[in-house]
């Protein structure tokens, strides 16, 4: 049974998600924004729904290498359409790549002081 509720709310957060992102006609996929909002709720209101999120999450976590077997395939596939527009996908793998890097980099350093300030007013 906590299989079956932790997979009905992935699944409705991923509905949530491609639903907002078709209804306002987002440029972001809708899967990333079912996780967004998935975050949003567990780091809010839904605290509870960890434990019941956890026994299904994990093991697609624990496999996700597998998911990135299609695109690979699909690349293969796709190269004379790639070619001609390489620069523009590499130019955009190295500034999304630094960005992320820039943003966990400023998120770590935020919880390290949070820590460090607990440890100190203890």
């Amino acid at each position: 049974m906590k299989y079956l509720i932790g997979t009905a709310l992935l699944l409705l957060f991923n509905l949530l998600g491609n639903t907002a992102a078709q209804h306002w006609q987002l440029p972001l996929p809708g899967a990333l924004i079912g996780l967004l909002l998935l975050l949003t709720a567990l780091l809010t209101v839904a605290r509870g729904w960890k434990r019941r999120i956890a026994p299904v999450a994990e093991p697609l976590i624990a496999h996700l290498s597998l998911l990135f077997i299609a695109p690979t395939i699909g690349a293969f596939y796709l190269t004379p359409a790639l070619q001609s527009q390489l620069p523009m996908v590499v130019a955009v793998l190295f500034i999304s790549t630094g960005a992320a890097m820039a943003v966990l980099i400023a998120l770590l350093r935020w919880i390290v002081r949070g820590v460090a300030r607990r440890r100190s007013a203890s």
